[in-house]
């Protein structure tokens, strides 16, 4: 043994003070091999003690990658041809959770050259900036496949917004990355689309709304959105008999931006008493006594319709914050069930992808070009889908589910007709 130890000693000396470079990498191929041989050995001898006939049959060669370094290395065959090494199995596990890990620190805010930076530290070996850009776009064609990937023909509800990203062209600009989220029937969220205009428009909604019905979209109960000039018109025209509504929490929001601070107290009040109550009203019976019932839509159009006059008196501005909707886009959300509305009047569900797009920018200032942009701001959707919208579905949902249900089928025989169509 100790001579056998010895010889191996001087011949790795020999490998080290003469191959330098090359010396890791040979000394890793002649390991693999050996624990490849023996494994077939351990193998065979299975095989024998099961009165299986086998024996070896020679080496096949294959080149392997770990990181940036290929390997040339001899494969043994059996007679029978059903040995596989478990080590090849690893190597490629091995290979596949390296690249996952540069993916995921690409898709954490972390550019390039600092992943580069972060390796050589942690773990002593130097991966260029470019070959970490490269594996970081195998990713690419999988996130094209799920943004044009059909949909599925009916949605709870779509949620729609836009967020601004900084581009480099000839100088620093923004451009709008429009964002499509849907309750699915399974009751877990998806992402319907991300698309990319210069600026947030009336026209662009249309374009975002005519190619996820071209995918399959054909109906959704209601569309929540922030409020913008003609996406109502939008929604009406190419999504029929679906109900818009203006996300609340952001309306109010603006309307404290008109508001001195000494009227935000008293303002905020009455605002709750039009939109943010237990959506039921007390109504007295015959016999003296009190039940509730629904709060209805058309009280809350009357009870919005006197805080706007009274308001209007002294601010100005919130009348005219008021005209670029009707009324009903206020309060669509009473028409769901009771126990969805506080989540059906708000945007937030999709403000929390915004969250994931600008943790992911915040460390890279102005991306070079609008493709690399989609290609960050998708990879990394995708990604929290994954991880998160398609693992948890909206539990809250479960109890109405039925209704909602109804409530899509009373669409879909009433609007089948114009539907077919407009889509001829």
């Amino acid at each position: 043994m100790n001579t056998l130890r010895e010889m191996l000693a001087k011949d790795m000396d020999v490998v080290f003070n003469f191959l330098k470079e090359d010396a890791v990498n040979l000394t890793l191929e002649i390991l693999f091999n050996i624990m490849m041989k023996a494994e077939r050995e351990e193998f065979l001898n299975e095989e024998r003690a099961n009165g299986i006939r086998n024996k070896g049959n020679g080496y096949y060669t294959r080149f392997i990658k770990l990181i940036q370094h290929h390997f040339r290395v001899n494969i043994p065959r059996d007679r029978n041809g059903i040995f596989k090494p478990m080590l090849l199995e690893i190597l490629k596990k091995n290979e596949e959770t390296q690249l996952e890990l540069f993916h995921s620190m690409y898709l954490a805010g972390m550019s390039t050259h600092k992943i580069s930076k972060v390796l050589q530290k942690v773990y002593g070996y130097k991966i260029s900036a470019s070959t970490i850009s490269n594996i970081t776009k195998r990713y690419e064609q999988s996130m094209n496949e799920w943004l044009r990937r059909p949909l599925r023909e009916e949605y709870y509800f779509l949620y729609i917004d836009a967020i601004n990203v900084k581009v480099r062209r000839e100088t620093v600009d923004t451009e709008s990355v429009y964002i499509v989220l849907g309750v699915k029937r399974d009751l877990k969220r998806e992402i319907l689309g991300i698309y990319t205009f210069p600026q947030e428009s009336k026209e662009g909604w249309r374009a975002v709304i005519r190619d996820i019905k071209k995918r399959g979209m054909r109906r959704a109960l209601g569309v929540i959105s922030d409020e913008l000039t003609g996406l109502h018109e939008v929604i009406s025209q190419e999504l029929k008999g679906t109900r818009h509504q203006i996300c609340l929490v952001h309306k109010y929001r603006n309307m404290l931006k008109i508001l001195r601070q000494k009227d935000r107290d008293v303002f905020k009040l009455e605002w709750d008493e039009v939109f943010l109550k237990d959506h039921y009203e007390k109504e007295e019976t015959k016999e003296g006594g009190e039940i509730l019932k629904p709060y209805a839509k058309s009280e809350a159009i009357r009870r919005l319709k006197a805080l706007i006059d009274k308001w209007s008196a002294k601010y100005r501005g919130i009348r005219n914050a008021f005209k670029i909707n009707p009324l009903e886009v206020y309060v669509q959300y009473l028409e769901y069930p009771i126990g969805i509305q506080r989540m059906v009047y708000t945007t937030n569900w999709i403000e929390n992808l915004n969250k994931q797009i600008r943790s992911t920018l915040k460390v890279r200032g102005a991306l070079p070009n609008i493709d690399s942009a989609m290609n960050l701001i998708g990879q990394s959707l995708q990604a929290y889908e994954e991880e998160k919208l398609q693992i948890y579905g909206v539990t809250s949902f479960i109890a109405v589910q039925e209704e909602l249900d109804f409530m899509l089928e009373q669409q879909r025989r009433r609007y089948e007709d114009e539907w077919v169509k407009q889509n001829e």
